[in-house]
């Protein structure tokens, strides 16, 4: 089996895995390599509530504004584009 068909199989695995609800036990059995970019990745875009995502870092690298269901969502005008979007940090996104 080449490097390849080994990594394949690994993503079909985890696929596989998150499917069937099972994606914590498949990141906790990666090697620790991909473990511990696998909990690098969920640290930076998680909540920062959650001890992560400092200064919301990761939400300004995506171009996420936040959770917005403590605010009624979004209207429509802002679903449209034509009205700016306050991010939970205070800019316009």
């Amino acid at each position: 089996m080449n490097d390849r068909q080994k990594t394949m199989g690994r993503r079909d695995f985890i696929v596989g895995s998150a499917q069937t609800g099972g994606l914590l036990l498949t990141l906790m059995s990666l090697p620790r390599p991909l473990t511990l970019r696998s909990h690098t990745i969920i640290a930076f875009l998680s909540d920062p509530k959650y001890g992560g995502n400092h200064d919301y870092i990761g939400w300004k690298v995506m171009g996420y504004p936040g959770p917005r269901h403590t605010e009624g969502g979004y209207s429509k005008e802002q679903l449209l584009g034509t009205a700016p979007i306050r991010a939970i940090w205070g800019d316009d996104v």
